[in-house]
C-alpha cells in the first residue's frame, strides 16, 4: 500500500431520491469552500434544477448569496497580516460573480473593514433571471457573515498563549500523556504512572504565514525551547518534528503500544496512517534499542551499540511497506529506525552514529555518560538536567547537479542558564559551531510539500514510564535564504579556465603543467565555464610536489567530474593521484592518495601509509556524459565520499591511519607511475578541482555541490 493512499470504502447502496434543490444547496455549499470552482459547480446543479417546470428561485437565490458568503470569508481568511486583509476587502467589495448567466445565478459582495483584523460580508443573491417562476417565489435573496483574521505578530511564535495555539492529537488509551500549562507557559509530556501510550501536539494558531497552524515556510526556521526530564522518567523520548502541512493535518500522530521507541513519530497511531512523509524529526531518544529484524517488535530502532541516550535527525524510513507472517503492517513502522531510508533524495537516511564518537558530524549526537539527558550519571538520577535546545533549518534557493533541494539542519545542546546570541531567534547563531549538522536533499516534489508546513512535539512510552518538560519555547520563520559559501581555506584550487592550470592559492603556488592532449572546453550542460577535456592515457595535469599537498592526518578533495565513458576500462581512471605508482613495487612505491573511478563504475578514494592501502567506494555513478560533483575525506576515524553533495559511503575504519607524505607529483586526470605508464586516464571534463588539509562539513560541501 502507497503510504499515501487510504483504504477504499464502499457504501451500502441508498434508495434513489429524485433531486430537489434542498440536495443541490448542501452540495453547492460544499463545492464553494474552493473558491470560482465553486461556481462551475453550482451553475451544474442549477441546470438540474432549472430543468423543472416551476423552479424554486427562493431557495435558489439563498444559495448564491450564502455561497458569496462564503467565498468572500475563505479568500479572507488567506490574509496573514493586516495589509493584506485590507487588499482582499478592496478587492472583493462591491463585485458581482455570475455563475450562471443564461439561469440569472449570481451573487454581489458587500465587504467592509470591521475594526482591526475583522471584516464583515453581505453578499445578495440572484436566480432565475430569465424564465418563468410561481409567483410566490423571490428571485433575490441576501446573507451575510464575518471573519476575524487574528492579530498578526511579526515576532516569534511562542508559549504565550499555549492553551489556545497548541493542537493535542488523540492518544492510545483516551487519557492523553500531554498537557500545556498557562501559568509556566510550558509543555508536558508523559505520565509517571502510564505507560503504552503515544500522542503528538503541534501548533495550530495563526502567526504571520499561518493559518491554524499550517504555516508557510519559504527560507527555514529558527527555534528554541527547554527541555527538563522528571527524577525518575526512563522511556522512551520526545521528538521535535517539522512535517509537509500538505500530506499531514493537525491529528497526525503515530506510535503503537507496545512499541515506545517509535516515540509517536513512527508507527500507524490510531489513524492508521501514522505521520506521512516528507516530515524532519530531532529525537530525544532515552532508551537503547537494538536491531530486531522485526520492526514490529520491541528492539528495532538499531540505535549505536553504546547504550548512550541520543540525539539524532530521523526521517520517514523506507516507503515500502512492510510485511510479516501474511500482515501488511505499512510503511511507517522504521520512520525513526536508524539506517532506514535509501539515502537519497527521496528517502534520506537516519543516519546511527557511523563515525562511532556521537560527535553530531551525522547526524548523532550523545553526552558524556549513558543517562545524560536524563541527568543520571549513576543510576538512580543524581539530579535533573535542564537542557538548551537551539535548532535551525535552512532551505537553499539552489539545486544540485540532479534538481535536489539541500536543507541544512543544525542544533545545539547546551545545560543551564542561556544568554542572547544562543536563545535569539530572530537571526543565526554563528558563535559555535553546531553540535549536530546534517544536510539532506529532497526531491522537487517534496521540497514543494515543505513550503507549508505543521510543528510541534511526538511523544511515547511502552513498558516504561517517562515525564518531562518543554518551555521558554520559540520559533521564527526565516525572511531570507541562508547563502552557502565555498570555504576558502584551501591548499590548492585549479579553475581549469586556461591553457595553464594555475593555482588560485598564490602563497602554496602549486600551479600545474599539461602534458600531452588536454584541451580547454565549453562543455555541455555546464554554467561554471569552461573545464578541461581529457581523453584516457593521451594527457593530464602534472603538478610538481611540495609539502602543502602532503594531506597526511586529514584532507579533503572535491571536482566537478563529467565522464563519457563508465564500465570499458580494465582498471580505475583516475581523477587525481598523489605520489607514484610502481608495478615493480609491491607497495606501490611512494603513492598517498588518490580519488578514482573503478571498473564497477564507482568513485574511490584510496589513502596509502607503509602498512597498506584503505579504500572507500561510493555507489556506482548511474551514467555517462552528465556532471557529478565529488567530495571524497579522510581522517583519523572515517573516509566519506559525497556525490552531488549527498553522502554516499562512510568507511569507518582507518584506525589512526593516515596518508603518507611522499615526494611524488600530483596529478589530475591520470596517475603518475614511475614506469612511464600505463596512466588510466580520465575520459571527459574535469573541473574545480579543491584540495583542503582538514574534514570539510556537510553544509560546506553542500556548498559546492550547487549549481550557480
Amino acid at each position: 500500500m502507497n503510504r499515501h493512499s487510504q483504504p477504499s470504502r464502499t457504501k451500502a447502496p441508498q434508495p434513489a431520491r429524485r433531486q430537489r434543490g434542498s440536495i443541490v444547496v448542501y452540495l453547492a455549499l460544499a463545492l464553494v469552500v474552493f473558491g470560482v470552482m465553486a461556481m462551475a459547480g453550482a451553475g451544474r446543479f442549477g441546470a438540474s434544477i432549472m430543468g423543472v417546470s416551476t423552479p424554486n428561485c427562493a431557495t435558489q437565490a439563498r444559495l448564491m448569496a450564502e455561497s458569496g458568503v462564503r467565498y468572500a470569508t475563505a479568500r479572507l481568511r488567506t490574509a496573514t497580516d493586516q495589509a493584506a486583509l485590507t487588499a482582499l476587502i478592496a478587492a472583493l467589495n462591491g463585485q458581482t460573480y455570475t455563475v450562471d448567466a443564461t439561469k440569472g445565478l449570481k451573487f454581489t459582495l458587500t465587504v467592509t473593514a470591521s475594526g482591526a483584523g475583522a471584516a464583515q460580508v453581505s453578499a445578495q443573491g440572484s436566480a432565475c433571471g430569465g424564465v418563468t417562476a410561481l409567483p410566490t417565489t423571490s428571485t433575490q435573496a441576501s446573507a451575510a457573515g464575518g471573519v476575524n483574521v487574528p492579530a498578526v505578530n511579526s515576532g516569534p511564535i511562542d508559549f504565550s498563549n499555549v492553551a489556545n495555539d497548541f493542537f493535542r492529537t488523540t492518544d492510545l488509551q483516551s487519557s492523553s500523556p500531554i498537557s500545556v500549562d498557562p501559568a509556566t507557559k510550558s509543555i508536558s509530556f508523559g505520565l509517571l504512572e502510564q505507560k503504552q501510550n503515544a500522542a503528538a501536539i503541534w501548533y495550530s494558531g495563526n502567526a504571520t504565514g499561518c493559518v491554524d497552524g499550517n504555516c508557510t515556510m519559504t527560507y527555514g526556521l529558527r527555534a528554541y525551547f527547554d527541555v527538563l526530564w522528571t527524577a525518575n522518567s526512563y522511556a522512551d523520548g520526545l521528538v521535535f518534528g517539522i512535517l509537509s502541512g500538505e500530506t499531514n493535518k493537525l491529528d497526525a500522530v503515530g506510535g503503537t503500544k507496545t512499541q515506545g521507541e517509535l516515540m509517536g513519530w513512527g508507527g500507524p497511531g490510531t489513524s492508521g496512517f501514522g505521520i506521512r512523509p516528507p516530515k524532519i524529526g530531532l529525537e530525544f531518544d532515552t532508551y537503547h534499542n537494538d536491531c530486531s529484524s522485526s520492526l514490529t517488535s520491541a528492539g528495532s530502532r538499531c540505535d549505536d551499540s553504546n547504550n548512550y541516550d541520543h540525539l539524532a535527525y530521523v526521517f520517514w524510513g523506507s516507503q515500502a511497506d512492510y510485511s510479516s507472517g501474511g500482515t501488511n503492517y505499512g510503511p511507517t513502522y522504521d520512520d525513526n529506525r536508524h539506517g532506514a531510508g535509501a539515502g537519497n533524495a527521496s528517502e534520506p537516511i537516519s543516519l546511527a552514529n557511523p563515525d562511532g564518537l556521537g560527535s553530531g558530524r551525522f547526524g548523532y549526537y550523545y553526552g558524556t555518560y549513558s543517562e545524560w539527558l536524563k541527568g543520571k550519571a549513576s543510576y538512580p538520577a543524581i539530579a535533573p538536567v535542564k537542557y538548551a535546545i537551539r535548532y535551525e533549518l535552512s532551505r537553499i534557493g539552489k539545486v544540485n547537479s540532479e534538481g535536489n533541494s539541500p536543507y541544512v539542519l543544525k542544533t545545539w545542546v547546551r545545560s543551564g542558564a542561556v544568554t542572547s546570541p544562543y536563545n535569539d531567534v530572530t537571526a543565526n547563531y554563528t558563535a559555535a559551531a553546531p553540535d549536530i549538522l546534517r544536510v539532506i536533499h529532497l526531491t522537487p516534489a517534496l521540497h514543494a510539500q515543505m513550503a507549508k508546513i505543521l510543528f510541534g512535539w511526538s511523544e511515547a512510552t511502552g513498558d516504561s514510564t517517562q515525564k518531562l518538560t518543554v518551555s521558554n519555547f520559540n520559533l521564527m520563520f526565516k525572511k531570507t535564504a541562508d547563502t552557502l559559501t565555498i570555504p576558502g581555506d584551501y591548499v590548492s584550487y585549479w579553475n581549469m579556465n586556461a591553457g595553464t592550470v594555475v593555482d588560485a592559492n598564490t602563497t602554496n603556488h602549486n600551479d600545474g603543467s599539461i602534458i600531452g592532449t588536454v584541451t580547454v572546453e565549453t562543455p555541455p550542460n555546464y554554467s561554471y565555464g569552461k573545464a578541461l577535456g581529457f581523453s584516457g592515457d593521451t594527457g593530464r595535469v602534472s603538478i610538481n610536489d611540495s609539502n602543502s599537498l602532503d594531506l597526511t592526518s586529514q584532507g579533503t578533495i572535491a571536482a566537478w567530474i563529467y565522464p563519457t565513458t563508465l564500465g570499458t576500462a580494465a582498471d580505475n581512471t583516475y581523477v587525481l593521484h598523489k605520489g607514484h605508482s610502481s608495478s615493480t613495487n609491491s607497495n606501490n612505491n611512494q603513492e598517498a592518495y588518490s580519488l578514482r573511478i573503478s571498473s564497477e563504475n564507482k568513485l574511490e578514494l584510496m589513502i596509502r601509509d607503509n602498512s597498506g592501502s584503505l579504500v572507500v567506494e561510493s555507489a556506482a555513478l548511474p551514467a555517462v556524459n552528465r556532471w557529478y560533483h565529488v567530495v571524497a575525506q579522510w581522517d583519523s576515524d572515517v573516509m566519506v565520499i559525497y556525490i552531488n553533495g549527498m553522502l554516499s559511503n562512510i568507511n569507518t575504519k582507518p584506525t589512526n591511519r593516515a596518508a603518507r607524505a611522499t615526494t611524488g607529483r600530483l596529478i589530475l586526470g591520470a596517475r603518475h607511475t614511475s614506469g612511464g605508464g600505463p596512466y588510466y586516464g580520465f575520459n571527459g571534463y574535469i573541473d574545480e578541482v579543491y584540495i583542503y588539509n582538514r574534514l570539510l562539513t556537510a553544509e560546506e560541501i553542500a556548498a559546492m555541490s550547487l549549481m550557480p
